[in-house]
């Protein structure tokens, strides 16, 4: 196994950024149950969403653009890079926790049932659906299933575009401002319609999970509740997963990182200090 390790050379308020490194490295075996169920129960996202996750839930000029309803990011892999934007046209953008457990709950059902057409069956109530694709399990009170309801609209309403430097027709296709549903889906997030059981994810979203569909932690996704701490998680796991394969270790810029997980944080002095927390 693996595991990732800082090396912080001088913490301290006068550092100089550029000492800041992490790196894959040998370690002893992980005793520790709950740190296992971490990595031994799966759920699935698509590898874009990896290296450039739906919006924290404050977003700051800094990390976004300077209107609403829009959030892009470029990532650098390796000698190429890869560019991911969210769009809204009512400005309200997926953000938190919420998105990424439902991308996730449509990703497993297709790679898990080997889906052949792009359909997902739902529970039987919302109340089912809410506690298996989102994770909430108490009764929410009106205002909180207002907040629910306003979480799955900014979802549906989404459109999502990946372009590469290095294309291809399979993984690395470019998407172009694609919808996640085919049919109308209000009826997520409105209650005076009447629930459905049946769900028709769009040609374009079904053939991006077949293609990039990567294993993350499920018990991550239903445990970490900070966006930014899973978004890093799984970053890390991932990339570790890489290193390992090709027996390699890998330094990871400070800057880079601050591009892709400083969510709200403006500095980079004190994104340093949350991401130390957060490893």
């Amino acid at each position: 196994k693996k595991q990732l390790n800082t090396n912080y050379n001088g913490y301290s308020d006068n550092y100089n950024y550029q000492d800041i490194a992490i790196t894959a490295s040998e370690f002893t075996p992980v005793k520790d149950h709950t740190k296992d169920e971490l990595l031994e129960n799966i759920t699935y996202t698509i590898s874009a969403l990896i290296h450039v996750a739906f919006p924290q839930r404050i977003i700051s000029n800094k990390a976004t653009s300077l209107f609403d309803g829009y959030y892009s990011r470029t990532a650098h892999i390796g000698s190429e890079r890869m560019t991911v934007t969210f769009e809204n046209s009512s400005g309200v953008l997926p953000s938190g926790i919420y998105p990424r457990r439902l991308f996730s709950y449509i990703s497993k059902a297709i790679v898990t049932s080997r889906a052949k057409q792009p359909v997902i069956q739902l529970p039987r109530s919302k109340s089912q659906f809410l506690r298996e694709a989102l994770g909430i399990d108490y009764t929410p009170s009106k205002s909180d299933m207002a907040t629910i309801n306003k979480h799955i609209q900014a979802f549906c309403e989404c459109l999502l575009s990946i372009s590469y430097s290095n294309p291809n027709d399979k993984a690395r296709k470019p998407r172009d401002r694609i919808n996640f549903f085919a049919n109308d889906c209000a009826w997520l997030y409105d209650d005076s319609q009447d629930w459905k059981r049946e769900l028709i994810l769009t040609e374009d979203l079904f053939e991006l999970i077949r293609y990039s569909a990567v294993p993350i932690s499920a018990r991550a996704l239903s445990t970490f509740t900070n966006a930014r701490k899973l978004d890093i998680f799984n970053y890390f796991t991932y990339q570790n997963y890489n290193l390992q394969l090709k027996k390699m270790d890998y330094v990871f810029e400070i800057e880079e990182l601050f591009n892709l997980f400083a969510g709200d944080i403006a500095e980079l002095k004190e994104f340093r200090r949350s991401l130390r927390n957060i490893l």
